[in-house]
């Protein structure tokens, strides 16, 4: 469910509800997600693990944040990742 309100404080207009969104750019894509995922500080073969499982149960969207994890295995996480869930 979405909630639209007009506030007097706040400027603009509300972004367009997802399913009147007809183009399939990453924008329009995370606009039309229901379920988003964010990874936790845990080993990286269970990140992995846990990110296709919340795939498989209908998560649209994917945020790796791993905040313990050098930058180097975050990174090799990333494409560890991204290799696994390429074409879901």
């Amino acid at each position: 469910m979405r909630l639209r309100h007009g506030a007097a404080r706040v400027q603009g207009e509300a972004p367009p509800a997802p399913e009147l969104i007809a183009t399939n750019s990453r924008a329009d894509r995370l606009a039309r997600a229901r379920l988003y995922f964010i990874t936790p500080d845990r080993d990286p073969d269970v990140v992995l693990a846990l990110a296709l499982a919340a795939v498989k149960g209908g998560a649209d969207v994917v945020q790796l944040r791993h905040k313990s994890l050098p930058r180097g295995d975050l990174l090799e996480l990333a494409r560890r990742l991204g290799h696994l869930l390429a074409g879901t």
